[in-house]
């Protein structure tokens, strides 16, 4: 088994979630062309000082823009790569497994600030729905906050997916108005829930963006994505707290 060939094998045989594919297909190439560097072709070539200089050579290595990568960045390329090695293992297209022993250590998560219900509720709003754009990036917004997917899930819903999940009244009433007014005018085709402007998929780049947007216009600091869903949870949390000790 050539490495070039592992991944597609891999992705047909174990069934995965769309997040955890959308990581593994980013991962890989960069693995990929670390073999490809030190003329590694077949599987069974690979050993486990090549996993650990892959996480080395990933260390002090700018990507495309010049800069290092992140701590999480390269904690999550090598952890997608060992995965699909360690399966390739089990199937018997290398041995010794490559990534026994490996150790690698969680990098230091920076401390989420979260958004308060009133600031949390502005951001929500924050989107013009007047507009085809507006309507999307606010239904976005409310799955972000109110579901457990994470960003790479929620973009990938389809039209029957998003009705199997669990929302607010107000949120599924958005949904509706979304898929009758904002969904057509956006030009997408196929069963694709979200579409950018000019028909294509939607990324979380312009997700990013748009929140970027939203913090700036009402006074905040950067709000990563998963922000939202934190906070919506903790105002949750706060409300049953207090009905179940009232002061």
């Amino acid at each position: 088994m050539q490495i070039e060939e592992l991944l597609e094998h891999y992705l047909e045989e174990v069934p995965l979630p769309a997040s955890v594919r959308v990581a593994v297909r980013t991962a890989w190439p960069k693995f990929l062309k670390f073999c490809q560097q030190h003329d590694l072709v077949q599987v069974s070539e690979v050993e486990r000082h090549h996993v650990e200089d892959f996480h080395k050579d990933l260390l002090w290595r700018t990507h495309e823009q010049g800069q290092l990568y992140k701590a999480n960045s390269v904690d999550q390329f090598v952890r997608r790569a060992r995965q699909v090695l360690r399966w390739a293992f089990d199937q018997g297209w290398v041995t010794p497994d490559p990534t026994y022993g490996l150790l690698l250590p969680r990098p230091v998560q920076p401390q989420v600030r979260l958004l308060s219900w009133e600031q949390l509720q502005a951001v929500l709003a924050f989107p013009d729905g007047s507009t085809a754009i507006g309507l999307r990036d606010g239904l976005v917004f409310q799955l972000l906050a109110q579901t457990s997917l994470g960003p790479a899930q929620v973009l990938t819903l389809t039209l029957d997916s998003v009705r199997e999940l669990e929302l607010e009244t107000a949120t599924v009433a958005l949904l509706e108005q979304y898929i009758k007014e904002a969904r057509p005018a956006l030009g997408g085709q196929g069963d694709r829930l979200f579409f950018s402007r000019d028909g294509g998929g939607l990324n979380s780049t312009v997700v990013r963006l748009r929140l970027k947007q939203a913090a700036r216009h009402l006074g905040l600091e950067n709000i990563p994505m998963r922000v939202l869903r934190k906070s919506y949870l903790a105002t949750l949390e706060e409300a049953h707290r207090r009905l179940s000790f009232p002061p």
